[in-house]
């Protein structure tokens, strides 16, 4: 299990509350779900690879997910595993890629490489969990900055999937009320 969470601020580092957050990633063989992905890997049932969600009062988003993996993109190219982020304000929105400390195929991958010397703004670290979290799952943390950083109009306490809005019924007690949780995984839901 991989709990990722972050904020959005926006230059002048404040939160950017109600920000979408889109989020899709491959599974832990390196196939997305999308039907176009050509990958003959294997899917996971288990795994929706997808998931928005909106930020909190003070711009922060979380969610559970696994560690993906590096996946084939010609007869000799590897794409490294990372995870994909569409985060929208009110006037701007971003779009941007989050990867993993020491994967092999970073140093040849040319998205992450054309980050012009800012390579350390994506590349994230493998953490060990606070005790919020399962004892056995990593945790990671990635905050976005968008340029204007207006509010964005959402309803708070809603998380979108492919099944349609439904109230988060995940924030942990230890957090605050509006501290939402999101998920990649179908065992995760609580509809």
């Amino acid at each position: 299990m991989l709990n990722v969470m972050g904020r959005v601020l926006n230059l002048a580092g404040e939160p950017v509350r109600n920000a979408k957050v889109e989020v899709w990633q491959a599974n832990t063989y390196g196939r997305y779900t999308h039907p176009s992905d050509p990958n003959p890997a294997p899917l996971d049932p288990n795994f929706e690879g997808a998931a928005v969600l909106t930020t909190d009062s003070e711009g922060r988003y979380r969610f559970k997910t696994i560690k993906p993996a590096a996946y084939p993109v010609g007869p000799d190219r590897m794409r490294p595993a990372h995870i994909h982020f569409q985060v929208s304000g009110r006037q701007d929105k971003i779009v941007t890629q989050m990867y993993f400390e020491s994967d092999p195929y970073n140093e040849i991958d040319p998205f992450l490489n054309s980050s012009r010397g800012r390579k350390e703004l994506l590349v994230r670290k493998l953490l060990d969990p606070s005790p919020d979290f399962e004892s056995n799952s990593k945790m990671v943390i990635f905050d976005m900055v968008l340029y204007k950083g207006s509010l964005f109009a959402a309803a708070p306490g809603v998380i979108e999937s492919d099944f349609g809005p439904r109230a988060n019924r995940d924030v942990k007690p230890t957090q605050p009320a509006d501290w939402r949780w999101g998920s990649c995984t179908r065992g995760d839901r609580s509809a």
